[in-house]
């Protein structure tokens, strides 16, 4: 029986052992899960935050495409207008055979020097 006591002494010693080995390392876990689900409502508060800002962003983002969209159609629309006009545009100078003015009056200006006349507008003799 002596034999047996310190067989069963011997077991209880590393049982005792192996037991307080697993509650340090219960303890162990205990601590990493307390930080992780602390960790994880930081997560979780954080997306919220950003899932806040996306949809804040999505609206202005809707906002800007309809906003783009007009802009478009305006555009086109103007361009359309300005299609069916003539193009004009002239480049003209006075002339060399000396001074012109001053005049008492409101007077129309001819420039008998043309350069460019681009669509006809300028007639040098009505100025």
């Amino acid at each position: 029986q002596a034999t047996e006591l310190v067989s069963l002494g011997t077991r209880l010693t590393a049982t005792e052992s192996k037991t307080s080995d697993l509650e340090k390392k219960n303890a162990d876990l205990q601590t990493r899960l307390s930080s992780s689900e602390s960790e994880l409502l930081v997560s979780k508060s954080r997306i919220d935050q950003l899932e806040r800002q996306n949809a804040d962003l999505q609206t202005r983002l809707s906002s800007s495409e309809s906003e783009l969209l007009i802009s478009k159609s305006r555009i086109d629309q103007l361009e359309r207008g300005n299609a069916e006009k003539p193009k004009v545009a002239f480049y003209t100078a006075l002339t060399n055979a000396g001074r012109v003015g001053p005049y008492n009056t409101d007077i129309t200006l001819k420039y008998s020097k043309v350069f460019t006349n681009i669509g006809n507008a300028y007639n040098p003799a009505t100025g």
